[in-house]
C-alpha cells in the first residue's frame, strides 16, 4: 500500500526550494503555510509570528488571512515592502511569496516536488512581473495578488510544469516528465473534487516540446547557481510556443471530456468518442496524445452513435438520436 508522504519530507523539498530562491532572486523569499486537509485555517494562526516578522509581514498578514478557507495547494501572493536607502537614491525592495501546501494532496514524493517547484515558479513569475516600470509604481508597497484570465492561468500552468520537469532534470532528481503528464493528462478523463480544472492545466500539449529541451540541456554545462533561471528561461521559451489557439485546442479536447466524466462515462469511453468522433482534426490529436500518455486505450465502442457524446455538435447529435429512434 503507498503511504502518503509524510509533512517533514515535504518541509525538506520547501526549505531546499527557497534557499536556492532566495539566493538566485534578490530580496525575494518564500513563505509556505504547510497544513492538512480542513487546517489551512489553525496553520494560519500558528505561522503569523514567523510572518509578521519579516519587513512585508503586515501585507503577507492579510494574504494569507483572505484564504484562510482554501484547502488546494496554491499560490497565494506577493507581499511587497519598499523603503529608500542610500540617503534616498536607491530603494531597497523586499517581497515574500506566500503559498500553502496540503500535504494530504499528495501520495508520494514525486507528486509533492512537482507541486512545490511548479508554485515555486507562480511566485517567481510575479516577482519578474513586478520589476517591469509599470508594475513597480503600482505594486510599490502592501499585497500583490495574481489576478489571472482563464487563457492567462492556463499559459502560466503550462510554464509552471515546464520549470518543475526542467529544474528536477538540472538536478539529476527523478525524471517529472512523466508524472506531470499523466497528472494532467489523466486528470480530463476524472470527475475531479477539490475544484480543480484539468482545462487549466495543458502541459500535455508542450511535452515533447520540455522534453526536447532536457534533451539539449544535457550538452550543455549548467553551474548549480543557475539552474533557476536557466529552468525559468526555458519554460517562458516553451510557453512562447504555445499560442491561445493552442490552449483553445486544448480546451475544446478537456470541456468535453469532463463533460462525459462528470456524466459517469468510462475513461475508455471518452477517448473512443474523441478520436473517433469529433470532427476537430486538433481534438483527434490531443485525444492520441492523451491516450499515448496514459496508456488507456481508446476502443471503438457501438454506443459511440447511441450515446450521449459531447464531441459531437449538438445538431449532429439530435440527428442522430433521431435516426436511432426511427430505426426502433
Amino acid at each position: 500500500m503507498t503511504m502518503a508522504v509524510n509533512a517533514s519530507q515535504i518541509q525538506n523539498m520547501i526549505n531546499d526550494i527557497s534557499q536556492q530562491i532566495e539566493q538566485a532572486y534578490s530580496g525575494l523569499s518564500l513563505f509556505f503555510v504547510v497544513h492538512r486537509a480542513g487546517q489551512m485555517r489553525e496553520s494560519i494562526a500558528l505561522a503569523e509570528h514567523e510572518i509578521i516578522s519579516h519587513r512585508a509581514g503586515g501585507a503577507a498578514r492579510a494574504i494569507i488571512r483572505k484564504h484562510s478557507h482554501s484547502e488546494k495547494s496554491s499560490f497565494l501572493g506577493l507581499a511587497i515592502s519598499s523603503k529608500k536607502i542610500m540617503l534616498g537614491f536607491q530603494r531597497q525592495d523586499m517581497l515574500l511569496g506566500l503559498l500553502n501546501i496540503n500535504v494530504d494532496e499528495f501520495q508520494t514524493e514525486l507528486e509533492a516536488r512537482a507541486k512545490i517547484y511548479s508554485l515555486a515558479w507562480h511566485a517567481i513569475d510575479l516577482y519578474e512581473i513586478r520589476k517591469k516600470p509599470q508594475y513597480r509604481r503600482k505594486f510599490k508597497d502592501g499585497p500583490m495578488v495574481p489576478k489571472r484570465s482563464d487563457m492567462n492561468l492556463a499559459k502560466a500552468n503550462l510554464q509552471a510544469d515546464s520549470f518543475a520537469a526542467i529544474l528536477s532534470a538540472l538536478r539529476g532528481e527523478q525524471d517529472l516528465l512523466p508524472h506531470i503528464s499523466k497528472s494532467c493528462a489523466q486528470g480530463t478523463l476524472c470527475s475531479l473534487q477539490n475544484n480543480s480544472k484539468p482545462e487549466d492545466m495543458p502541459f500535455v500539449i508542450a511535452l515533447d516540446a520540455c522534453r526536447l529541451v532536457i534533451e539539449d540541456l544535457k550538452n550543455d554545462t549548467v553551474v548549480e547557481q543557475d539552474y533557476l533561471t536557466v529552468a525559468r528561461n526555458m519554460s517562458v521559451d516553451i510557453g512562447h510556443a504555445f499560442d491561445e489557439e493552442s490552449i483553445r485546442q486544448w480546451w475544446d479536447f478537456t470541456i468535453p471530456a469532463q463533460d462525459m466524466a462528470w456524466r459517469g462515462f468510462s475513461q475508455e469511453h471518452i477517448l473512443s468518442a474523441a478520436i473517433h468522433s469529433s470532427a476537430d482534426p486538433f481534438v483527434r490529436s490531443i485525444g492520441y496524445l492523451v491516450q499515448d500518455v496514459t496508456k488507456i486505450e481508446a476502443v471503438s465502442s457501438p454506443l459511440l452513435d447511441s450515446s450521449y457524446n459531447a464531441f459531437i455538435d449538438s445538431s449532429l447529435l439530435s440527428k442522430r438520436h433521431k435516426e436511432m429512434v426511427d430505426t426502433i
